[in-house]
């Protein structure tokens, strides 16, 4: 398994907050940076919640044995294998500058290395776009010429659009992007490790969906091709389907059929890729543990993890929905937006009294448009993705 697979630590971490320990360090080796404001995470066994939470700790590290290596203090009697296997303790410092810990009995080298930006809500005081797409740690949107802007990280290359490009539609994945030219083709940015972000030559769009690792592209015809990540065969559509519209999520993809009908594929499990029979739908919006559907009276449906965005508000109507992380929101009439599922970072909680009029929700985060197309975001801004930028 590739560590690089488990960003989402957030909802993981607060699926089973009760079996970590959290808190400051104790022992007499650690006590001697104590003014540092030292955490300490206590593995309960489940070597996946282990690694994602500790990514999540230090999200500046790009797998576990960068975080092990650069960030983590760590018992020396424990191997990293024993980590994952939940023998051990991992132990770091929340600051601006951490010093990276030596090998003998965890002191600090002297040596600095910059951890995670503290988690702060965007400013709003930002340009002004006519679409948004938000990613896992990066946002991007569309201003009124067609060119794209992009803020948050910039690993690969996935908050710097080609310059010069004039898109008409744009779509945030994981560590990707892409966007949808005025011709229907399709240019993308960022990692391409598994080819996500390599379109297929001398096609055309009417659509362009980006999911964790993989995207797709929906033809004027309604027929579906997907490129990039495939392990579960989440960019394998149902041969012979047509869709109206698609969603893309982490391990799993889901469309709209012309009767509102949705069939998902891929990785299934809490049941994220199986719609509610018998359902019809105006619009779908998919993440890494839930999906949710739109029905035409403005009422939700959503599956998949119920505690992470799987149990949709009763009573409420929408006119816009948008799957994140581990939480999911709506957009109201009104302009006005609810949101529910996990709230680690705040990303549930929208800022009061705006009225907006488009969403999208990233992996810890969202962002709005309003009215007058400037942005406003919330939620996880660990590397600046809720910080949309000045003009």
């Amino acid at each position: 398994m590739k560590f690089g697979l488990l960003r989402l630590a957030v909802p993981l971490l607060l699926s089973l907050v009760s079996a970590f320990l959290i808190g400051a360090c104790a022992t007499d080796e650690k006590a001697e940076v104590a003014d540092e404001t030292w955490q300490c995470m206590a593995n309960a066994g489940d070597p996946e919640v282990f690694e994602a939470s500790m990514l999540m700790m230090f999200s500046t590290a790009n797998n576990l044995e960068e975080a092990k290596e650069q960030y983590i203090y760590v018992s020396q009697s424990a191997s990293l294998e024993e980590l994952k296997a939940g023998r051990d303790e991992v132990c770091g410092r929340s600051l601006s500058e951490v010093s990276t810990p030596s090998s003998n009995g965890g002191q600090p080298t002297g040596q600095t290395t910059p951890t995670r930006r503290p988690t702060t809500r965007g400013s709003g005081q930002t340009a002004t776009f006519t679409a948004i797409s938000s990613g896992a740690r990066h946002t991007c949107g569309l201003r009124d010429d067609g060119t794209a802007l992009c803020w948050g990280a910039d690993y690969d290359g996935r908050s710097s659009p080609p310059p010069g490009e004039t898109l008409a539609a744009i779509s945030s994945g994981d560590a990707h992007t892409c966007g949808l030219r005025e011709d229907g083709s399709v240019v993308c940015w960022g990692g391409d490790g598994d080819g996500q972000a390599s379109p297929p030559e001398g096609e055309a769009f009417a659509a362009i969906i980006s999911g964790g690792y993989h995207t797709c592209g929906l033809r004027e015809d309604g027929s579906l091709v997907c490129w990039g990540r495939n392990g579960d065969g989440q960019a394998s559509p149902p041969e012979g389907e047509t869709f109206t519209a698609v969603a893309g999520a982490w391990n799993h993809t889901c469309g709209l059929r012309e009767d509102g009908t949705a069939v998902c594929w891929g990785d299934d499990r809490d049941g994220r890729a199986s719609p509610p029979e018998g359902e019809t739908f105006a619009a779908i919006s998919a993440k890494e543990w839930h999906t949710c559907g739109l029905r035409n009276d403005g009422s939700v449906a959503c599956w998949g993890h119920e505690e992470f965005g799987g149990t949709a508000p009763e009573g409420d109507s929408f006119k816009a929905i948008s799957s994140g992380g581990g939480h999911a929101c709506g957009l109201r009439e009104d302009g006005a937006v609810v949101c529910w599922g996990s709230d680690f970072f705040g990303e549930t909680i929208p800022p009061e009294g705006d009225t907006l009029v488009a969403i999208s929700s990233g992996d810890s985060h969202t962002c709005g448009l309003r009215e007058d197309g400037s942005a406003v975001c919330w939620g996880s801004n660990e590397s600046g993705q809720a910080s949309p930028p000045a003009p």
